[in-house]
């Protein structure tokens, strides 16, 4: 992808968004007659085209195109940062050119790289998914078969608290039945308690009544003892 105008040589439009006047991607100017002219960059000044590689203008355009892959990469280590690939300035061997495209052939290939990467993982990540979901299934028919004999040992339970609670009615009313001869029982005592106090009362009487007939007793043995008493005189 072109990262500079080839009609003016500017960072900031491509070629069919052009509105200025054609210069030298070589030197940057407008005009000039000699094909051996020098490089001169019309985006950073240095000594190379203006869309050259080296330039770091160029090279910081490639890296905010590729920001959201590169952040990937260093995120996930692959590269400790984005100099790695672009190399900011570049350096060039024996004067070698390097190709407009070595930065993207090179992003390309970590991309791959990560690509494959990832898809390995995830297919061992599916794989350790696979074997646990196979073994939480035989966990689960176990669980299952569990569940089952729970139910049925509840069934069992109920059944039993149902005679339980049957026995407990039986109980209840048995409870009830006894209170009610207890109170009967109560009420028995009540009367024998006031039968005991009538006959206390009618003792009394009696008694007063024999003291009294005691004294009339005593008065008439006296005028007895008294008379025969006179009679042998």
């Amino acid at each position: 992808m072109d990262k500079v105008c080839r009609t003016c040589g500017n960072l900031n439009h491509l070629e069919k968004e052009c509105k200025s006047e054609a210069r030298c991607l070589k030197c940057g100017k407008q005009q000039h007659p000699r094909l051996d002219c020098e490089n001169s960059c019309l985006n950073c000044g240095g000594l190379h085209p203006c869309n050259s590689e080296l330039c770091p203008n160029v090279a910081e355009k490639t890296y905010s195109m590729n920001k959201y892959t590169l952040d990937i990469l260093i995120g996930e280590k692959l590269i400790k940062n984005k100099d790695e690939i672009l190399r900011i300035p570049r350096q060039t061997l024996e004067n070698k050119v390097i190709p407009l495209d070595a930065d993207d052939k090179n992003l390309e290939k970590l991309i791959e790289g990560c690509i494959s990467k990832r898809l390995v993982e995830m297919d061992i990540k599916f794989n350790t998914i696979k074997e646990a979901n196979d073994s939480n299934k035989k966990e689960i028919e176990n669980v299952k078969k569990d569940v089952n004999n729970v139910k049925s040992e509840l069934g069992g339970l109920k059944m039993d608290l149902s005679t339980v609670k049957d026995d407990l009615a039986g109980v209840k009313q048995d409870i009830v039945d006894v209170k009610k001869d207890i109170g009967n029982v109560k009420k028995g005592l009540d009367d024998v308690k006031q039968d005991l106090i009538n006959i206390n009362y009618e003792i009394d009487l009696v008694n007063k009544k024999l003291d009294g007939n005691h004294e009339e007793l005593k008065a008439i043995l006296l005028g007895i003892a008294k008379s025969n008493s006179t009679n042998k005189q």
